[in-house]
């Protein structure tokens, strides 16, 4: 008799990356954990949104942290301060959205990203 090998689908990348874009950003916290695996899917939405309003602790994380996930970083929001900027602004961060650059005021920073 022949037994049929039924996989978990979790174990699949390409579904995990699908479930990864419809969590919550909770939920997408507690997926990351889960394995290194599910981090590769889970992280980029975690990241892919920065919006100070709501990550008003952004800029106080640790240069590792942000120097291994930063290149996730594509939208960026309520940018109101020049700490704020500095911390987007970190040379560990590719992909910077573009219209950010060091040399000018911040007000005028902010006008690309909303």
């Amino acid at each position: 008799m022949a037994t049929s090998s039924i996989e978990n689908p979790l174990h699949i990348p390409e579904i995990r990356a699908r479930i990864s874009r419809i969590v919550s950003l909770k939920d997408a916290i507690s997926c990351v954990r889960v394995s290194k695996a599910w981090s590769k899917d889970f992280a980029s939405p975690i990241w892919y949104a920065v919006d100070f309003n709501i990550h008003n602790t952004f800029g106080d994380l640790d240069s590792d942290i942000v120097t291994k996930h930063g290149h996730h970083i594509r939208t960026i929001k309520n940018l109101k301060t020049q700490s704020e900027l500095n911390a987007v602004l970190r040379p560990t961060i590719k992909n910077k959205p573009q219209g950010v650059d060091a040399g000018d005021e911040c007000e005028h920073k902010t006008t690309g990203f909303f």
